[in-house]
């Protein structure tokens, strides 16, 4: 059962993560990359536990789970974050909106100091500054509200209400008047609609499919703190089998029937991207414009031996995702604190993950008797890939809409016929694992380069001219992969593997015909042992044109955002306008005049209003003065006649109140 849980504020809250912003806040809400605020999942759910405990629900362990424990709890939660989220971030990526912009319009600061009893006076450095979020949503008297999704067996629906309502504060000094909140179930979870699809038996199929992260991503590299920027096809199949109670989990799951690639970064559209391959480099230290951006450095040598020229040096691709039409891009990754309250030394620890809110894009290879079998797995829009799958990280979302759907396509590997002494590439599209004739695993050049050879069936090609092609070292990477079985609280065996992205070039002999992908070595099933095929490889571009994170739609946050934008140009105009009435040299209006005009400001209902309340002072030499400056013909010269009256009276104001402090201050003297 999925539902939506609603958090309405009653008060300020400071959902803490334990980080700080600069040395001005001592303590921060909790705040994504874009500026917004949310909820972890994890407080949430901690907070939650709590309270199920204090009200004596009997079923806890059974809808939390246990920690260490391989068995997880029926109770899934992701964070709560603000209303149409995802379109949001998606309107404030595009327009490449400020984070500090977006957080100012829903957060300010407060502060607070330890009192010293004897004294009854603030004890000295103990002044902090805390970062909250406001209990209005910006630009409005409505409580801010907060929506996390929930999914439970059934059986608990009762007790997931009684300890919703009986949440009643969450976060930060929540016995010290914050994070007093109000939580309910709703039925407002947006439900997700697979079409219906026919397969042939023995047809091979790819299905591409495009997800979204909800939350934040943690699949664990060999280091346990740091995430991979991509989604293993191991994680994939994982998740699926999970779901999975029919009868042929054997040949789905357990055989290379079915071929789960990985998960690559893509976007809005489910634009492909894939590892950029080593050949293509960078200019170190580069200059000119025509030495910026992507190189191929295939047929070129990787230091100008010419000492009359400057030294050119490369610098390889090692990460990032490519798209020949919309050029390098890598997802976004941030650092996450936690703290393990049941460590007696605080445990505060941090991980690398992967940034919410961006789109992955895989496939599935398969038979359609197989396919048939996976696709409905898909029918309630939700996979829970890596790590810690029940709170925080792990949530994704499949999109199916209007403008992208789940596409399913016959298998007819293409093929194309590369002509004599040209040169073609074959790109590790992901990790290749490959075995010696002892069964034990090997990362020799020659394995992978002899494999290759026994999957092309093929003589025509030519892999060791030395003269003309790239021989460097660095274009064939290797990689150690392992992992950790959560059911036997164990790692795995570390694998040495050919890292993705690596390169073989080769000159074709003759007129030959070449497929476009072929797989090759061990765990094709998991997402390894992609190859990719590019044709005439020492004449491929790169066009570096950034690919679209979204459309430039408009949200009610960046109209606030654009508002708030307005109010700062108006502001720094209303000073500048102050300034140069104090520094002419015409006679000065004095404290009082300018307290009547800014009297007058307040009171009038529009410009029109404010210019007869001008007209109507009776002293001619403060009449001119006034209607010089403040006129509705003046004020339209400085801003523009297309601003509002609310806008307009506002710039006044703060002009006026300029003004004054700095006629006072020449009063003064």
């Amino acid at each position: 059962m999925r539902k939506l849980m609603k958090i309405e504020l009653k008060s300020d809250l400071c959902a803490s993560v334990g980080k700080h912003y600069a040395a001005n806040i001592n303590l921060d809400t909790a705040l994504d990359e874009y500026g917004l605020p949310y909820i972890p999942s994890r407080r949430l759910k901690g907070c939650m536990r709590e309270v199920a405990e204090m009200i004596g629900i009997t079923s806890v362990n059974n809808i939390f789970g246990i920690s260490g424990n391989s068995e997880s709890g029926s109770l899934k939660i992701g964070n709560a974050v603000i209303k149409d989220y995802s379109d949001t971030v998606d309107s404030l990526r595009a327009n490449e909106i400020f984070h500090s912009k977006v957080t100012d319009l829903f957060c300010y600061t407060r502060q607070e100091t330890a009192i010293d009893n004897d004294t009854n006076t603030a004890k000295d450095g103990t002044l902090r500054f805390v970062r909250v979020v406001k209990k209005n949503y910006p630009g409005s008297d409505k409580p801010m509200c907060f929506y996390a999704p929930v999914s439970f067996n059934e059986k608990d629906k009762d007790n997931i209400e009684k300890i919703c309502k009986a949440l009643r504060n969450i976060g930060y000094h929540r016995n010290r008047g914050l994070g007093a909140v109000e939580c309910s179930l709703t039925d407002d979870y947006a439900e997700f609609e697979l079409e219906k699809r026919k397969f042939d038996d023995e047809a091979e199929y790819v299905m591409s499919y495009l997800i979204r992260l909800e939350g934040d991503m943690m699949v664990p590299a060999s280091d346990s703190s740091y995430s991979m920027d991509y989604i293993p096809g191991t994680s994939v199949l994982g998740a699926l089998a999970a779901k999975y109670n029919g009868e042929n989990f054997d040949s789905l799951f357990l055989s290379d029937n079915v071929k789960f690639g990985n998960l690559y970064i893509s976007d809005s559209k489910a634009t492909p991207f894939y590892p950029a391959p080593r050949f293509l480099a960078k200019i170190k230290a580069a200059k000119k414009d025509k030495d910026k951006g992507i190189k191929n450095t295939i047929g070129k040598e990787l230091e100008s031996c010419d000492d009359s020229k400057p030294i050119t040096q490369y610098k390889n691709l090692k990460k990032g995702y490519i798209n020949k039409d919309c050029g390098h891009r890598e997802p976004e990754r941030k650092i996450v604190y936690h703290n393990n309250i049941k460590d007696i030394d605080g445990g505060l620890y941090m991980q690398y993950c992967i940034c919410r809110g961006q789109y992955f894009r895989g496939t599935i290879t398969a038979k359609g008797k197989y396919l048939k079998d996976l696709y409905p797995l898909f029918s309630d829009g939700e996979l829970y890939l890596g790590r810690s799958k029940t709170a925080q990280y792990a949530a994704c979302r499949i999109i199916e809409n209007k403008d992208v759907k789940i596409k399913i396509e016959q298998d007819n590997t293409k093929c194309f016929t590369a002509k004599r002494d040209s040169v073609v590439a074959f790109v590790l599209q992901s990790d290749v694992i490959l075995t010696n004739e002892s069964g034990v695993f090997t990362a020799e050049a020659e394995a992978l380069l002899n494999n290759l050879k026994e999957a092309l069936h093929t003589d025509n090609l030519i892999f060791d001219e030395k003269d003309s092609l790239i021989t460097d070292k660095t274009v064939i990477a290797v990689k150690v992969i392992s992992g950790y079985n959560a059911k036997w609280n164990l790692k795995k065996p570390q694998i040495t593997a050919f890292a993705a992205g690596s390169a073989i070039i080769a000159r074709v002999k003759d007129d030959t015909e070449l497929p476009e992908k072929l797989y090759i070595g061990e765990k094709q099933n998991e997402g390894f042992g992609v190859i990719s095929v590019i044709e005439n490889a020492d004449s491929y571009a790169v066009n570096e044109t950034k690919t679209s994170n979204g459309e430039k739609t408009q949200c009610d946050i960046l109209a606030l955002v654009e508002e708030r934008n307005r109010r700062d140009e108006l502001l720094e105009l209303a000073v500048k306008k102050a300034q140069d009435i104090f520094c002419s040299s015409e006679k000065l209006l004095n404290s009082s005049q300018i307290g009547r005009i800014l009297l007058m400001c307040k009171e009038a209902c529009d410009e029109d209003n404010f210019d007869k309340r001008l007209e109507s002072i009776t002293n001619d030499s403060f009449r001119r003065i006034a209607q010089r400056h403040f006129c509705k013909e003046a004020v339209g010269k400085e801003v523009g006649n297309e601003e509002e009256w609310k806008q307009i009276r506002q710039y006044l104001i703060d002009c006026l109140y300029v003004s004054k402090y700095l006629m006072k201050g020449k009063e003064k003297k």
